[in-house]
């Protein structure tokens, strides 16, 4: 009796436990699915967001199974819950066996889906967080290397490219102590892209054309000699501001 009941709230421990887990994992889910921008240009089969709802989801509801069957002694629960854990197992075998056996395939479908990854880089929060992940994770940089990013439309590297990210990569391709050099070596590509693109500016304005006026109001009013006649005072100030723009 003593085994029994260890058995069964050990299963309803394990059960609770992954039951909360997964219900925050779907609550994340959820509100990052609804509070994203609309008109987002990733597609469904990229979005982490949606991911985490479909993942937890289905643990929620495995894990609320197992829940009930052993807290109520209800066999019905029980044989459902381990039919459905016993078929995700069966799947996750499967599928390690058809990786194994189609590795050229799956290598070629997982660099596709990376390198359309990386072309929506800028274009999704959760998607640029997973990216970034990925590569501090492996320590690499793009799929194939670093020249995968020139891909990119805000990384591109080209004279005509204006955004302030051209020629470089992301953060996260740098790697241990060589992090620091590689932030100042950033920082000096964008202010060289930003000097370039001032000058460039400059050199596309239309030239205006500068003409030098005495600081004195109203120059061609006819009413101000007599003005200036009635108040000798005015002349002297006049006079004296002119000369002092000319000095300067």
């Amino acid at each position: 009796m003593k085994r029994y009941r260890a058995v069964k709230y050990t299963l309803f421990t394990c059960c609770y436990v992954f039951w909360v887990v997964s219900g925050l994992v779907t609550a994340v889910g959820f509100y990052s699915r609804v509070a994203k921008e609309r008109g987002m240009l990733a597609p469904c089969w990229l979005d982490p967001a949606l991911l985490l709802l479909l993942l937890g989801s289905l643990t929620f509801v495995l894990t609320f199974l197992g829940c009930c069957g052993s807290l109520r002694n209800a066999p019905c629960l029980l044989k459902t819950f381990a039919g459905f854990l016993s078929a995700v197992i069966l799947l996750q075998v499967v599928a390690g066996a058809a990786a194994f056996l189609l590795t050229d395939t799956v290598m070629e479908r997982t660099e596709a889906v990376m390198k359309r990854a990386l072309l929506l880089y800028r274009e999704d929060r959760d998607l640029e967080n997973l990216v970034d992940f990925l590569q501090r994770k492996l320590q690499c940089c793009g799929v194939d290397s670093y020249l995968d990013w020139s891909h990119n439309q805000y990384f591109h590297c080209s004279q005509s490219n204006p955004s302030l990210e051209a020629c470089a990569v992301p953060f996260s391709c740098c790697r241990g102590l060589h992090l620091q050099v590689t932030l100042v070596s950033l920082a000096a590509v964008q202010l060289f892209r930003i000097k370039q693109l001032q000058r460039l500016q400059r050199e596309a304005a239309p030239r205006r054309s500068i003409h030098w006026f005495p600081a004195v109001t109203q120059v061609n009013d006819p009413a101000e000699p007599t003005r200036i006649q009635q108040n000798p005072a005015e002349l002297i100030r006049t006079d004296h501001s002119v000369a002092l723009l000319r000095f300067r």
